[in-house]
């Protein structure tokens, strides 16, 4: 269910499309029970381009093999420390893992995924910030415009669109394993020869 703010009649198809939208997006990312409209806004916003999705994906994952299942883990493993805020710590107990184990995936990942320098564009680089003064007291919480400002943010929104995307096509398929489009197995009662 999915819970839209209070509009004016006029825009209530415009806020209706907006929270069938986010309804599919929620379905799809596996999510239940009630949800702001605007707590689902990036996914509902990033659902609306799958093949935009499809083509990041393509770039920053390409040479990963869907098929790989330690490739799998990679994705996964950089995938939820990314949704855990870049906490090492957190990403470790979540997966149940030691973070020298993130740590490995993560650089492995960095180095499997890259595309090598040679093939991407050149982008000018952001003047570095000039070096602030130590603080007194602890420093204030970073307002909006500083968090959307940083530089980080719009390449972490990247490879996560990327990763939740690759993730999602990359089907395990064991060798042997039946997959909707195989054939019947001769000794199954599907075949009619058992």
């Amino acid at each position: 269910m999915i819970i839209g703010p209070a509009v004016p009649l006029a825009a209530l198809p415009d806020t209706h499309r907006l929270c069938a939208d986010a309804l599919e997006a929620a379905r799809a990312a596996g999510a239940t029970g009630p949800h702001l409209l605007t707590d689902l806004a990036a996914e509902t916003a990033l659902a609306a381009r799958p093949d935009l999705a499809a083509t990041l994906a393509g770039e920053l994952l390409g040479r990963l093999d869907p098929a790989d299942a330690f490739h799998r883990e990679l994705a996964r493993t950089a995938l939820t420390f990314l949704d855990l805020g870049h906490r090492l710590d957190l990403t470790a107990a979540a997966l149940h893992l030691h973070p020298n184990t993130v740590r490995y995936r993560l650089a492995k990942l960095s180095r499997l995924a890259s595309p090598p320098p040679a093939t991407r564009p050149a982008r000018t680089p952001r003047p570095a910030p000039a070096p602030a003064p130590a603080p007194a007291q602890p420093p204030a919480a970073p307002s909006p415009a500083q968090e959307w400002d940083d530089p980080r943010l719009l390449p972490t929104l990247r490879w996560w669109w990327a990763l939740r995307t690759w993730l999602a096509t990359a089907t395990p398929t064991a060798p042997g394993a039946l997959t909707p489009d195989s054939p019947p197995r001769p000794d199954s009662p599907a075949s009619g020869r058992a």
